[in-house]
């Protein structure tokens, strides 16, 4: 039976829907890339996630698993590999920086600015206040 662990730490980030949607595939993609490739059958491990205001407003979002690391050919494979592609449009969307790094494990980093329109749409917020 296999034992992987969460280790979360999330902050109170408001995220508008249009960005938040894509963050939510960019975790799906890396969390479930842990679990297929970074824990052989029946090995251990953790899967952290961060999410948290860091410096100008920016947030960082990172999955980090403590897992066997990525392929030693893994850069040649990069540009073939669909969830990476995929992880990189989604952060080009957001307008954020995406990383990869191969270090105890996998990282997944994004650092994005946070949209906030709330303000700016005044017949949102009218909505948002009746159906909260």
């Amino acid at each position: 039976l296999q034992q992987i662990s969460f280790d979360l730490q999330i902050a109170n980030v408001y995220l508008e829907v249009c960005q938040a949607v894509p963050i939510g595939l960019i975790l799906n993609e890396a969390i479930t890339n842990s679990f297929k490739y970074a824990f052989p059958a029946g090995s251990e491990g953790t899967i952290t996630v961060n999410l948290h205001y860091i410096a100008d407003n920016n947030v960082l979002l990172s999955v980090k698993d403590d897992g066997k690391g990525l392929p030693a050919d893994f850069e040649k494979r990069r540009h073939a590999s669909m969830g990476i592609t995929l992880m990189e449009t989604l952060s080009e969307q957001l307008e954020g920086k995406l990383s990869v790094k191969n270090k105890d494990g996998v990282s997944v980093i994004m650092i994005f600015k946070p949209q906030h329109t709330r303000e700016k749409v005044p017949g949102l917020l009218k909505l948002v206040n009746k159906t909260a």
